[in-house]
């Protein structure tokens, strides 16, 4: 949206490759709340959720991120599913 003059400024995560078309700006708007997580788990699998105690166990379910977070790489890159980079 940025990009197509829809939008003029937007808080999210960084990476190189946004910083190589974007410009940056280095001021904590969110007072360094942004790298807080909140896990909403469907009422329907509550009860399997509550038996987790391993990766494996968890990532049996299926994840969702805010679009532009950078931690999506992170989850991608160690098997969690429902996630797009």
């Amino acid at each position: 949206m940025i990009l197509n003059d829809e939008l003029d400024i937007a808080d999210f995560g960084t990476s190189k490759s946004y910083e190589s078309i974007l410009l940056p700006l280095y001021i904590p708007l969110d007072m360094g709340l942004s790298g807080w997580r909140v896990c909403i788990v469907n009422e329907s699998v509550i009860d399997k959720f509550q038996l987790v105690r391993t990766m494996d166990q968890l990532i049996q379910f299926v994840f969702g991120q805010g679009l532009g977070w950078v931690d999506t790489e992170i989850l991608i890159h160690n098997k969690f599913e429902g996630l797009e980079a």
